[in-house]
């Protein structure tokens, strides 16, 4: 507790077995051993093992607490209980947990458990195949990876090791033992932060393979999918008659519901395109194979690809194998571009955040079928507010604001078509109340927000009393309307990690002030310019003819940058957020 006093728990041995010594079988054996400080570490008593139902065999070896007064308390067989991860989809139940949790965790006690899974793996589609990370939110005194290979065959494995510390000791080969040299305190949580694959020493094992002979094995998975029915393939002939490849992109996203199953929860090869039309509810992966049969089908050029997000941690160069690849698109060579339709809130040519930028595996393989998805900028990922104010002798505003957006910032306002008429008023009041406490929602106007090929418009019309403030009889005070900015994510004067965010992007905000008989303008905030290289912030206020008129930009040009960054990016949001405080005074002439 003196070496670790903010944390839950220490992790004081972790040891993952890969035994390969079977032709097709993976028995992995882990080792927990860990020592709860506090009671919010005492979660740590949980265990879940995942295994797939038809393939895997699991075993709990033994699962032990030791009290802080030294008595040994064995695990119930009525603690075990074992659930299936999707039992309410059929189409993708396979994945499976057995859940358990040790008796009395509390600061002081011992946690030891130990579990065996055989996994039956082999072949391109379900590869031995491990990335695990040597760091956690907790601290860890010792971890380990052991790895067991055949004699005579130790080249059945490469591994790839990223590490932005030379803190692992890696064996001569992928077989032996991979260990911290030494413990790591556990990760303190900030805003922006990147994915844990991103800050610890990361491991990555798969088995021997070559990217062309693993993308000619899935090239052939997909072209064994049945064809499509004569009906699908007359449907999409008229969509791409009617709109092109958009159309048959927006067909697919709106009529078959997404589910939240992982590629790597079920399988990465598709389901039958035709079921997937027909059952109208599928994954990511399954909507994607749809939509690029679909293409295929009406003539036009498309290829499947497999995508791993950015957010799935750095690129293992030295390990090819499709247990890489999380996420799916397809890839249209006339445009150059990749497309998804597993939003139904995002239009055509709108990749989600953490896609973009993405290393891709694009089929059939071929000389450039690793490569990267598209990656817009600022403009193609834009947030527009436009307001128009009136303010009166007695404080009170009349307001409109309308907002716009571009790319993955549309999703946030079509979410609100599923919603109906007072469940909208009801957010669209929240909404006027973030402007200001005070606001009072008069009415608004909501584009067709079902439609992803028009971008969407949600205006407000408010009237928020009392807004102007008055400084006795001559002065009347009020700070930007529609304009609400916030430096609270860097609070801290100084941070550990690199900053990562899911899209570059750009905000902007301009409208007119209409002042009141009766006053003239005093004074204005001064105008800002500031650019950190990461993020960029103008703003300017101009006064004419009894009118104020205010425009700024706020530009993030990267996705992610070093720690050394963020003391000018803390300046940039600082001095944002202070712009919108500062009070526009105005005097009385009358």
């Amino acid at each position: 507790r003196d070496t670790y006093p903010a944390a839950g728990y220490v992790t004081l041995l972790h040891r993952q077995t890969l035994d390969l010594r079977t032709e097709g079988v993976v028995k992995e054996t882990v080792r927990h051993i860990a020592l709860i400080l506090q009671q919010r570490g005492e979660d740590v008593a949980t265990t879940n093992v995942w295994y797939f139902e038809d393939a895997d065999e699991p075993q709990v070896d033994f699962a032990l607490t030791v009290t802080p007064e030294g008595r040994v308390l064995h695990l119930s067989d009525a603690a075990l209980k074992s659930e299936s991860l999707y039992s309410r989809l059929p189409e993708y139940q396979r994945l499976a947990r057995l859940r358990f949790a040790c008796k009395e965790p509390r600061p002081g006690s011992v946690i030891d458990v130990q579990y065996t899974v055989l996994r039956k793996r082999g072949g391109p589609f379900e590869p031995v195949f491990l990335t695990t990370v040597f760091n956690g939110e907790e601290p860890i005194e010792r971890k380990e990876v052991v790895v067991r290979t055949p004699e005579g065959k130790p080249r059945i494995l490469t591994s790839d090791l990223y590490a932005p510390e030379p803190v692992v000791a890696a064996p001569d080969g992928p077989a032996g033992t991979w260990r911290l040299t030494a413990p790591r305190h556990g990760l303190p949580t900030e805003p922006f932060m990147p994915p844990l694959a991103h800050i610890g020493p990361t491991l990555t094992l798969a088995e021997t393979a070559t990217w062309e002979d693993l993308g000619e094995a899935y090239a052939r998975a997909l072209a064994d999918l049945p064809p499509l029915t004569e009906a699908l393939s007359v449907r999409a002939k008229e969509l791409a008659a009617a709109g092109g490849a958009e159309a048959i992109h927006n067909f697919v996203a709106r009529t078959v519901r997404t589910v939240p199953v992982p590629q790597w929860h079920f399988r990465i090869v598709p389901h039958d395109p035709n079921a997937t039309a027909q059952r109208g509810i599928a994954n990511e992966l399954d909507k994607n194979a749809l939509y690029w049969r679909m293409l295929e089908a009406a003539g036009l050029e498309a290829q499947f690809a497999l995508v791993r997000s950015r957010d799935a941690g750095p690129w293992p160069a030295n390990t090819p194998s499709l247990g890489l690849f999380n996420r799916s698109a397809v890839y249209i060579p006339s445009q150059n571009a990749f497309t998804s339709v597993e939003s139904d809130v995002l239009p055509f040519d709108v990749l989600p955040g953490p896609l973009q930028g993405a290393h891709a595996l694009v089929l059939p393989y071929g000389a450039d079928s690793l490569r990267l998805t598209q990656q817009p900028g600022p403009d193609g990922e834009s947030d527009a507010t436009h307001f128009e104010a009136a303010l009166s002798g007695d404080g009170t505003l009349a307001l409109t604001v309308t907002y716009t957006a571009n790319g993955n910032g549309q999703a946030m306002y079509r979410s609100l078509k599923d919603l109906d008429e007072q469940a909208l008023r009801n957010q669209l009041t929240q909404l006027a109340a973030y402007l200001h406490p005070s606001a009072v929602l008069e009415s608004y106007d909501v584009s067709e927000l079902s439609d992803i090929s028009v971008p969407p418009v949600l205006t407000l019309h408010c009237r928020i009393p009392e807004y102007a403030v008055k400084a006795g009889d001559e002065l009347l005070m009020f700070t930007l309307p529609a304009v609400s900015y916030s430096a609270h994510l860097v609070g801290r004067p100084a941070r550990e990690f690199g900053l990562f965010w899911d899209h570059v992007t750009r905000e902007t905000t301009e409208g007119r002030i209409t002042l009141p008989q009766g006053y003239a303008l005093y004074s204005l905030p001064g105008n800002v310019t500031i650019d950190s290289g990461v993020a960029a912030y103008r703003a300017r206020l101009t006064a004419n003819d009894g009118t104020v008129a205010f425009e700024d930009a706020y530009t993030l040009s990267v996705d992610e940058a070093p720690a050394s960054a963020y003391a000018g990016y803390k300046q940039c949001l600082e001095r944002r957020a202070g712009l919108a405080r500062q009070r526009i005074i105005l005097t009385r002439t009358k």
